[in-house]
């Protein structure tokens, strides 16, 4: 069996590495003709966690010697490692750009019954040089691997920044229709200003900000980060429960302008409104495929309602067994183990991973390592009670401020968090009640 899938993976390198030395002569200093057509590709949102969000890519058509090109190029392709998980963990996953013929790409897209819309961009002989001579020098294998970040730095925002990379070296840079690229230009070097690596990339300045372009849609109302998935996730409550508890502070911030455009449907809709030149700089959007996916919401079960028949669990056994609030029950102690163990996560991706939006969490003032010592005590130990006082009160401070706190937490840690306090409770009791029964012994001696 080991053989097998050995030979397997062989047989696929060898495939992958055939197919990239017939392809890369086919994508290096081709150039254009007059008739060349550029255009955004954005594709609806699928049913997996990794594709809830859509996808973005740029579709090249052209005729040459009486053979049709169409290549897709693709931010968002990336290798699977056996490492891939912990690069992904660790915030040190790298995408790059693939090409692809728009067939292939399109098929994929039918077997997921995910929708594609296309915009023709609406460019002069300048802009689409220079937007080819970009997505060449970018092909080349030093220039194709970029560090993702989902919010400054994925599959949209290339795609946006590439092309206004395009505008912009057409407005320094104008060529005549009879020539094909500005001999001055190092198109790897314009892409490495554009696009540093090692930088934070939330850091980066926009390229709109340049008269190249502008974007004039505007939003009906300000929106942060987090605000602007979670319209995403209202089908999958518990990625949107996970996804809140993972994020910190940074996703809270108001979203500037075009840096929605990290949502494909964001930047599909701002370049419908967006002009290059004092023109428009797409034409109408056509689809291409129908989404045929449909999703609905769950009802019942839900983090709210599951974590809310828990507490209610937590209270009834409480209450039925009152006398008894001197020692844990199983159920005291797996409820502290679970928001232990979602602590250690939130440390993890804050404190050791290179992630930029899971840092200054605040959901880690009632999910954090301690819950996981407070459950290996005994209930009437000192270490218990005084465990017992500091995450309690962190809790009822957590609580009391919860529709003020700077970081938007999920509706659903609220009876989570009063679970945690119920049990804190039962200890603060037992050892009280402990230290009364002392007390009388003394006074009866």
């Amino acid at each position: 069996m080991m053989q097998s899938k050995t030979i397997l993976r062989l047989l696929h390198s060898l495939c992958l590495v055939a197919v990239m030395a017939v392809s890369n002569p086919l994508f290096s200093q081709v150039e254009l003709s007059p008739n060349a057509q550029f255009s955004i590709l954005t594709c609806s949102p699928g049913n997996d966690l990794y594709s809830l969000f859509g996808h973005t890519a740029i579709r090249v058509q052209d005729m040459r010697n009486g053979k049709i090109m169409d290549l897709v190029f693709n931010y968002g392709t990336f290798d699977f490692t056996d490492d891939f998980y912990m690069k992904f963990a660790m915030g040190k996953l790298d995408y790059k750009l693939s090409i692809s013929h728009f067939g292939d790409f399109q098929k994929s897209y039918i077997d997921e019954l995910r929708g594609i819309e296309e915009q023709p961009l609406l460019l002069n002989h300048a802009q689409r040089s220079h937007l080819w001579e970009l997505l060449q020098a970018n092909y080349k294998p030093e220039n194709q691997a970029y560090r993702y970040d989902f919010f400054y730095d994925n599959c949209a925002t290339r795609v946006r920044d590439i092309i206004l990379l395009a505008c912009q070296l057409s407005h320094d840079h104008p060529l005549a229709d009879s020539i094909s690229t500005h001999p001055e230009i190092d198109y790897s070097q314009e892409l490495n200003r554009v696009f540093p690596m090692g930088d934070d990339p939330s850091t980066r300045a926009s390229l709109s900000n340049d008269h190249s372009a502008l974007f004039t849609y505007n939003y009906p109302q300000a929106f942060s980060f987090r605000e602007a998935i979670d319209q995403y996730l209202m089908y999958q409550p518990w990625s949107d429960f996970g996804i809140d508890v993972a994020l910190g502070m940074p996703c809270d911030r108001k979203v500037l302008p075009t840096q929605a455009m990290f949502l494909p449907d964001s930047l599909k809709l701002e370049f419908m409104h967006a002009r290059a030149e004092n023109k428009p700089l797409v034409g109408r959007t056509e689809d291409l495929l129908f989404n045929e996916n449909e999703w609905v919401a769950p009802r019942f079960f839900t983090p709210f309602w599951i974590f809310s028949l828990i507490l209610i669990a937590l209270i009834a056994a409480a209450c039925a067994r009152r006398a008894h609030w001197t020692h844990y029950s199983v159920f005291d102690r797996l409820i502290l183990i679970t928001c232990g163990l979602v602590g250690v996560l939130v440390t993890f991706l804050w404190f050791v991973t290179d992630h930029h939006g899971t840092v200054n969490n605040l959901n880690i003032l009632w999910a954090h390592p301690l819950w996981l010592l407070l459950a290996m005590v005994r209930a009437k130990s000192k270490i218990a009670y005084r465990l017992a006082l500091v995450c309690g009160s962190f809790v009822v401070l957590t609580i009391l401020a919860f529709a003020w706190l700077p970081q938007a937490l999920h509706i659903a840690t609220l009876p989570l968090m009063l679970g945690c306090l119920l049990i804190c409770a039962k200890i603060i009791f037992a050892h009280r009640k402990a230290g009364y029964h002392s007390q009388q012994l003394v006074s009866s001696l």
